[in-house]
């Protein structure tokens, strides 16, 4: 469960929501949180009280991106980067930076959109060498599939 203490470590505690993780090898855990690999990667659906609006146009979305990535960078995370992804009826911001705790460095891909007016994240981790298929499959679900 190596991926899953990075999710803890982050602090994202967020009530869970509904994702399906449609790969073989993941186990559904309490909390929205998803597991594979035999605890190699770890994500993690959240709903969070914050309010946060839709980003309607990829501008919006851009604009998200630039000051997502600035606040990440300024919390000492390496080789962050963002960008503005089309999600079906909004746009949101994916996320991807280095994470180190313990000497351990993880690599998180993290998707910030808006559910009913509010932050919904799903955040993928696993550490930054790791070569199972979990860490492919985490990565295609939290860019192209998540919403």
């Amino acid at each position: 469960m190596r991926a899953l203490l990075l999710l803890t470590v982050l602090g994202l505690t967020g009530a869970a929501h509904a994702a399906t993780i449609p790969y073989e090898n993941w186990e559904a855990q309490p909390g929205g949180l998803w597991t594979g690999g035999s605890g190699a990667c770890a994500m993690r659906e959240e709903l969070h009280p914050q309010t946060f609006g839709a980003l309607t146009t990829q501008d919006a979305a851009a604009k998200f991106a630039v000051r997502l990535q600035q606040t990440l960078a300024a919390q000492k995370l390496g080789s962050v980067v963002t960008q503005a992804v089309e999600r079906p009826g909004q746009w949101g911001v994916l996320a991807s930076y280095l994470y180190s705790e313990n000497g351990e460095r993880y690599k998180v891909v993290q998707l910030y959109v808006s559910s009913a007016g509010k932050l919904r994240t799903f955040t993928g981790s696993a550490k930054e060498n790791e070569y199972d298929q979990c860490v492919t499959d985490m990565q295609a679900f939290v860019r192209y599939l998540a919403n």
